[in-house]
């Protein structure tokens, strides 16, 4: 069954050019599927007013029919022509703004994050991009109807990759940040963390840092630059994260690290997790 078929399209609604998509089933049955798509005037998404959107797409029917909603704006990651694909500012991995979704299952209150890079700098001329500033982006609701205003989670460093996970009242976001590198190249992994009914919160507090070292993305994978032709180091990360919270208030997000082990092995890319006790935040 199509969640939102080319057939059901009207007037300033949202397309069919749709990806990312992350399920959820709530305590009663309904099915939430969270995912990027865009907001147009026509298919051909040719207007001034057309946007990229995040989607909530909610089924009371076992999946048999969908209600689809816009719930936040999104903006793409710039270009970068000599891979093909979105980067940040002087890497070479690709990026995207897809959306993750996660349900409470003590109160079915839903949680949305996705990163994107609407605070990034742009030539006011041309468009073209200056810098990124990719933060992370989270809304939230607790009838899956209304949604909350759009909460910053970012830092003037780039945040990407979110996760989220919720539990008993409590809210975490992990993700990807270059905030601890002061060369801006370096990734680490963080989390922020506050109570479901406080998450104005997440925006005041320090993001906590859950790597030990910073770790360099351009040790593996190598391709030559479509337009320059130069050799581009770190064109692959495994970019992908995820984060589980339990009703013990335990964290557990799980990124790609690229250390390998100091002293055993080179550099290189490995799946890590750490468990991160989030009574010491509240």
């Amino acid at each position: 069954m199509a969640v939102n078929p080319a057939s059901s399209f009207t007037t300033g609604g949202v397309t069919p050019f749709s990806s990312g998509s992350n399920p959820r089933v709530n305590r009663r049955g309904e099915l939430f599927i969270a995912y990027e798509s865009a907001v147009c005037q026509t298919l051909n998404c040719d207007q001034p007013t057309d946007h990229d959107a995040i989607i909530i797409a909610k089924s009371t029917d076992g999946g048999k029919t969908f209600s689809n909603q816009e719930v936040a704006t999104n903006f793409d990651f710039p270009l970068n022509a000599d891979v093909g694909r979105d980067t940040l500012t002087g890497e070479n991995f690709r990026i995207n703004s897809f959306p993750q979704l996660a349900i409470d299952p003590d109160t079915d209150g839903l949680f949305v994050t996705w990163a994107d890079d609407r605070n990034g700098q742009y030539d006011a001329t041309t468009g073209a991009s200056i810098k990124t500033n990719g933060d992370v982006f989270l809304v939230s609701s607790w009838d899956g109807v209304h949604w909350s205003p759009t909460i910053d989670v970012g830092t003037s460093a780039d945040e990407v990759y979110p996760a989220v996970a919720a539990n008993r009242g409590r809210v975490a976001v992990s993700f990807y940040t270059r905030a601890f590198d002061p060369k801006g190249v370096g990734l680490d992994f963080a989390y922020a963390s506050a109570s479901a009914f406080d998450l104005g919160d997440l925006s005041h507090r320090h993001i906590q840092r859950i790597t030990s070292q910073t770790s360099n993305p351009q040790i593996q994978f190598v391709a030559n630059g479509a337009v320059t032709g130069n050799v581009l180091q770190g064109v692959f990360i495994g970019d992908y994260t995820a984060v589980a919270l339990g009703s013990d208030g335990v964290l557990h997000p799980c990124w790609t690290d690229f250390r390998g082990s100091p002293g055993v092995t080179a550099p290189n890319q490995d799946a890590y997790t750490q468990a991160v006790d989030l009574d010491d935040d509240f």
